[in-house]
């Protein structure tokens, strides 16, 4: 659930006013980079980068030059959570923590020691605020976020509220009267105002300027200090601090007295930050000197941001989208009631085992760099795309090498999340290995998906697309919902077709990409000029039939007269009458599917109208698991006898065999083949399994042919 859903915004207005789409479900992990606003030529960038520099010099100047009060500091270094922008790092919410009291102890500390000549640098070209992250391993990134988040409360809220009044309307916005909004130079403290804001709940939404965030950690940074800081002893201009520093660091990075005098010694990476950490502290000017040289590589600073947010709009938003749109929505995750657990965990599972490629693969496998912290977000933004809060989160994890497989065994042995947990891996034997734990353990509610299953099967998969009018949209739901648990790949209007967009050319392109054309025969469908541009498109890509590109499914009462022409000629699949598990059973016989999945049997989507046991019921329940084999070759004579039987069936009949049969994928052509090549298919088939023709003749057995439907 983002914003451009929750207020009707196109990706084209938020892209041209410098918009990040945010998430109002989960806070996402960027951040405000205040040396982004330092950099900036814009004058009201400009602006706002001095008025940082201005109050932080003034608490600076009162620290310096004064005795501060407990409340004084409190008012001046206390900061709250913003957590209306939804940045950040609360998974599944935007409950942060702030700013207290250590913060403001340690700022303290700073301010009056090796950060005491902000505002009057000598080195670097300006001022910054990161230097006060610096000198602490603990003052990371959320700190540095949700201080200058608090500096730049004014500005965001002002860039909102122009936003909210150009682009959002009334019903959609209030007047909100917003704490700490400036700080008040005389009055020396914080003071609240009232702003013309977008409403999410009983709160409001605070938009962020693109071209200010990045993610991961901020340009000016400890760990890159580190890692920068023999090259930056190098280019110093200051030699006597230079010198310093090298006599320091050959102390502190000498060899050990007891270390073996034979054999080279070379610090560890360890040793070298506790020297260089050591060296920081010792002298604190050396903060300025990586300052200056990071300045000189603003260009870097603006392109490395601008690829890591285009990063994160990739995978915790376009990618989401697609694979709620395409798959997680159409098998019907959303409609299932919250307090089914194994259910909601089941079909999340199948939705990723047949998409994920989507949300994690790119052109060469696994997307790079991605960790799992990305999983766990990525995740909790598609099972909530729907804004309901009452769905609890399971516990995501991700198994991604031996290391974190091993690590993943030990954390459900003790694991009592209520919800569950749901393990994404990237290949089988990591799904195997964790299935084969939580069946010896008797564990409960923990489902586990594999990417490479998708990564294997998605260049070979057989897609398809959905060909239906508006009052039939409730079947063409079902029927992709079936076809998606079978594992093919579904192209329909109700999910790929956005509005605004040119119907008739995705019409095309999708008949033109997929492999099969369903067409969802109605009266209404018959009379539409749009559906039977469709059913004729794909006619004319295959007019002898041979590639079985067109494949009719007639789901209500329509006449001879009706069904006159090329599409009369056509064989159909009838689901009239039939119960979910026969019409499942027909839809994927018709096009010859080579997976069952019984998860859909009992699916409250159902649109058809028969409750009762319906003349196939019987022939289902008696299908067994596995059929038996014989060594010896068919008997001829048998054989056409068979063919016979097989041909003399009718066409739902046939349907049903072949779904009972279960054969490989596009091993029996579909529906609307010819019976006889159906039969033959099927026959050459049965007799290179060595499968036993009394079977097949027990099923058929089963059939009333003075009950089976007329077709």
């Amino acid at each position: 659930m983002y914003f451009s859903d929750v207020y009707s915004i196109s990706n084209d207005v938020l892209s041209k006013s410098k918009v990040f789409d945010i998430s109002l479900s989960s806070d996402l992990p960027l951040f405000i980079d205040p040396f982004l606003i330092f950099d900036s030529e814009k004058p009201r960038y400009q602006k706002l980068h001095q008025d940082i520099v201005r109050y932080v010099t003034f608490v600076r100047d009162k620290l310096v030059s004064e005795q501060v009060t407990e409340s004084q500091l409190e008012e001046w270094l206390h900061f709250p959570e913003i957590r209306n922008n939804w940045l950040g790092y609360s998974l599944g919410s935007n409950q942060g923590h702030g700013l207290g009291g250590r913060f403001a102890g340690g700022a303290a500390i700073g301010l009056k020691g090796p950060v005491s000549d902000f505002g009057h640098e000598n080195v670097s070209k300006g001022s910054h605020i990161e230097r006060l992250f610096l000198f602490s391993e603990g003052a990371g990134k959320d700190g540095l976020s949700d201080f200058i988040t608090n500096l730049c409360h004014e500005f965001l809220l002002e860039f909102t509220q122009k936003f909210a009044r150009k682009h959002l309307p009334e019903k959609h916005c209030r007047e909100f009267n917003v704490r700490r909004v400036r700080f008040d130079f005389t009055k020396e403290r914080w003071v609240s105002s009232t702003f013309y804001l977008p409403a999410f709940k009983t709160e409001y939404v605070l938009l962020t300027p693109s071209d200010l965030l990045t993610q991961s950690v901020p340009w000016i940074n400890r760990s890159d200090l580190f890692e920068r800081f023999g090259g930056m002893l190098e280019a110093m201009s200051d030699s006597q601090l230079r010198g310093k520093v090298n006599d320091f660091l050959s102390q502190k990075l000498s060899r050990p007295p007891r270390y073996p005098k034979k054999k080279q010694y070379r610090p560890t990476e360890k040793e070298k930050r506790a020297a260089y950490a050591s060296a920081l502290e010792l002298y604190p000017e050396l903060a300025n000197w990586y300052v200056a040289a990071k300045e000189l590589l603003g260009d870097e600073a603006v392109a490395q941001s601008q690829q890591r947010v285009s990063r994160a709009d990739d995978l915790y938003r376009t990618r989401v989208l697609e694979f709620v749109s395409r798959t997680l929505r159409p098998l019907g995750f959303f409609d299932i009631n919250v307090t089914e657990r194994p259910r909601l965990l089941s079909t999340f599972a199948n939705s990723i085992e047949q998409d994920g490629c989507t949300l994690f693969l790119g052109d060469e496998g696994v997307v790079n760099e991605l960790s799992t912290d990305d999983v766990k977000l990525i995740c909790t933004l598609a099972w909530r795309a729907d804004g309901n809060e009452r769905r609890l989160l399971p516990d995501f994890r991700f198994a991604y090498d031996d290391k974190s497989a091993t690590q993943l065994e030990s954390h459900l042995s003790t694991s009592k999340k209520k919800a569950g947990t749901f393990v994404v891996t990237t290949d089988h034997s990591k799904k195997a290995r964790i299935e084969f734990i939580v069946e010896s353990s008797g564990l409960k509610q923990v489902q586990a998906a594999s990417l490479s299953a998708q990564l294997e099967r998605r260049d070979k998969v057989e897609s398809i697309f959905i060909s239906y009018t508006t009052n039939d949209e409730k079947w063409a739901r079902w029927i992709g919902r079936v076809l998606m648990a079978a594992g093919y790949s579904v192209t329909a209007q109700f999910k790929d077709f956005l509005p605004g967009t040119n119907f008739v050319r995705q019409m095309d392109d999708a008949i033109k990409k997929t492999d099969r054309t369903i067409a969802v025969l109605s009266r209404d469908y018959l009379q539409s000029s749009f559906a039977t541009a469709e059913w004729q498109a794909a006619f004319r890509n295959d007019p002898l039939g041979q590639e079985r590109k067109l494949v009719p499914v007639r789901v209500s009462k329509i006449s001879k007269a009706d069904l006159s022409g090329l599409l009369g000629s056509i064989v159909y699949a009838d689901l009239i009458g039939l119960t979910e598990t026969s019409a499942t059973a027909v839809l994927l016989g018709a096009i010859g599917a080579h997976r069952r999945p019984a998860d859909l049997i009992g699916d409250s989507t159902f649109p058809g109208q028969s409750n009762e046991p319906d003349e196939f019921d019987s022939f289902l329940r008696s299908v067994p698991r596995k059929f038996a084999r014989v060594v010896a070759g068919s008997n001829a004579i048998k054989r056409l006898q068979l063919a016979a039987r097989i041909v003399g069936l009718k066409t739902n009949q046939v349907n049903l065999l072949i779904y009972a049969l279960n054969p490989p994928e596009n091993e029996i052509p579909p529906v609307s083949a010819p019976a006889k090549d159906r039969a033959t298919s099927l026959l050459d088939w049965i007799s290179r399994e060595g499968i036993d023709s009394r079977v097949i003749e027990t099923l058929i057995e089963q059939f009333d042919s003075d009950e089976s439907s007329a077709i």
